[in-house]
């Protein structure tokens, strides 16, 4: 392919589009049955660019990020919001909220931001953390010392049976 065909095809596109796109074409990438690239799809330029700019190139993987992180997404209104819930909804896909992790933390309070954290690392609900030892919690959790201990103050008020690093 020559640069000028190259930058004609792909100059609306980011980088990592067209790796994926290029990936795919090659058969290193295999899409799920029945999954389309949201390019694909009817949708808003811009909120085609605010998921893109953030990874999200499946249809598959709008239910990836709960509400609150879409929300909190540059360029991401409510409006632009509830265009990618409609289309979600022709999809089936549910997007998910942190309000069940939020009420299962409970009485330890949590922000916004430390709730995202806990979800990007696989605690979705309370149940999760006890798939952690304290170890991996903390070293996880490092750098961020009051979610650690809230993390910590959940396992001992919940009465969590969190895996023991010598028991493993």
């Amino acid at each position: 392919m020559t640069l000028s065909k190259f930058i004609q095809q792909y100059s609306n596109i980011t980088i990592q589009e067209v790796f994926v796109l290029e990936m795919n074409k090659r058969g290193y990438l295999c899409p799920e049955k029945n999954d389309k690239f949201l390019r694909e799809i009817q949708m808003s330029t811009r909120l085609c660019n605010i998921l893109a700019r953030n990874g999200v190139f499946m249809v598959s993987q709008i239910g990836n990020y709960p509400k609150e992180a879409y929300l909190a997404m540059r360029n991401m209104g409510e409006e632009t919001y509830n265009e990618l819930q409609y289309i979600s909804e022709q999809y089936q896909i549910e997007i998910p909220t942190l309000d069940y992790l939020k009420e299962g933390l409970l009485p330890v309070p949590f922000s916004a931001r430390q709730l995202l954290i806990l979800y990007e690392h696989g605690i979705h609900s309370v149940k999760d953390i006890e798939n952690f030892t304290l170890e991996e919690l903390q070293r996880e959790y490092r750098y961020d010392r009051r979610l650690y201990n809230s993390l910590r103050k959940v396992i001992e008020v919940k009465g969590l049976q969190v895996k023991s690093y010598h028991n493993q």
